[in-house]
């Protein structure tokens, strides 16, 4: 064997030398990276296990400071159950549940709300009970709040909500008879309550008690020593509301109040108040509204004899449809008021 194979023996014993080793280096790493991205891959999954968990605490109680509250309130006791009497129920939302159930139904998709990633959203009837419960007693957001186990800004939102459902009804279901149809409806209401033919509604205003106006001041400050401003509304024989209009300054009297109002350029225009006519003897009575002696005279619009009349006929005619009148505007004044 010559010199020159030995040398590419030595050679070939080195070469084969080395890439044993080279693979066993390869195998070595191969084995540390696979050690490592086990590593990681366990780190990742704990990473988000932990993540998960933060997450759903968040979601049972987003804050730390959030205070304990009851699991449950009167009214989801009372709702819920239905064994319990509805006196209580009623003198809490001055309704009582059926009466709930179909304001309910009708507002349920301006009253529903989405889950959110942190917490769940009240139902619906809660909704609608929080802004009930504020508009029957007038409470302040953080009183009404703590009967519900909600916060005050979840309180302010759901009496928002309500408010605007329920004014965005209004041309539905407060609405002044227009055609001969519509007021006979409303003439019937009167039958069985007053001796006065062809009623159809009684009108009357309330003041609503404010705050003083940084503007004119002195126009909302009234005759009941304090700012206020007036609500004119006409309801028929069952309560129920016909109109109303509202905003008008408390100094302004109840004649002028009506006189600024739609319902006034309607019926002197003969635009509502034209049908159906009743015959007494030779005279025709076109249906008409029924006020106190703050109103001014109209056809349309019958207003009593001063109380201090002395006349057997005109105390007669002010027993026979004004006590009646009195008592459906104590009814305007009690809902206003309270308002």
């Amino acid at each position: 064997m010559g010199h020159f194979q030995i040398l590419v023996l030595v050679a070939c014993f080195v070469l084969l030398n080395l890439a044993q080793i080279a693979d066993e280096t390869l195998l070595m790493v191969s084995l540390f990276l696979r050690h490592q991205f086990l590593q990681n891959q366990v780190v990742l999954v704990m990473v988000e296990h932990h993540r998960r968990q933060r997450r759903q605490a968040r979601r049972c109680n987003p804050y730390f400071w959030k205070l304990p509250r009851p699991n449950q309130s009167w009214f989801k006791i009372h709702y819920n159950d239905r064994r319990i009497p509805e006196e209580y129920f009623r003198k809490q939302l001055r309704m009582n549940r059926c009466t709930f159930d179909i304001l309910l139904n009708v507002l349920r998709p301006a009253v529903t709300r989405e889950n959110t990633r942190l917490r769940d959203c009240i139902a619906p009837e809660k909704v609608l009970a929080l802004g009930l419960y504020r508009l029957a007693h007038g409470n302040s957001y953080e009183s009404v709040g703590p009967n519900f186990n909600v916060g005050r800004l979840t309180t302010l939102e759901a009496v928002q909500d309500v408010v605007e459902a329920l004014f965005n009804l209004r041309n539905v279901d407060i609405k002044f008879p227009i055609t001969e149809a519509e007021t006979r409806v409303c003439i019937e209401t009167f039958q069985d309550v007053s001796d006065l033919p062809n009623i159809v509604g009684a009108i009357d205003g309330s003041h609503l008690r404010i705050a003083a106006p940084p503007d004119s001041a002195v126009d909302y400050f009234s005759g009941y020593q304090q700012h206020d401003f007036i609500v004119q509304a006409i309801v028929d024989g069952k309560k129920r509301f016909l109109d109303f209009t509202s905003g008008f300054p408390g100094s302004m009297h109840d004649a002028r109040v009506l006189q600024n109002s739609t319902i006034f350029d309607f019926a002197e225009n003969e635009q509502i108040l034209t049908g159906p006519v009743v015959r007494i003897g030779a005279n025709e009575i076109k249906p008409y509204l029924v006020g106190d002696s703050a109103y001014p005279p109209a056809s349309w619009l019958q207003k009593p004899f001063p109380e201090a009349t002395r006349d057997s006929e005109e105390r007669a005619f002010n027993k026979a449809g004004f006590r009646l009148q009195r008592k459906l505007l104590l009814f305007v004044l009690s809902f206003t008021s309270s308002a």
